[in-house]
């Protein structure tokens, strides 16, 4: 459960960040996705497959 919070706190951080920024780069895009899908795989209890190549 913390590092739930602790992903949650940064996906939602980045996300505020962003409406400020043009532009971001793509590492901080794939970080963002990251995060993110591992939430969605932590709530609804499901094998997710990622390949970011």
């Amino acid at each position: 459960m913390p590092g739930f919070i602790s992903k949650f706190s940064k996906i939602m951080r980045q996300s505020l960040e962003s409406t400020f920024n043009e532009l971001d780069t793509i590492e901080n895009e794939i970080s963002f996705l990251t995060d993110y899908l591992e939430l969605q795989n932590y709530v609804l209890k499901i094998d997710l497959i990622m390949n970011l190549n």
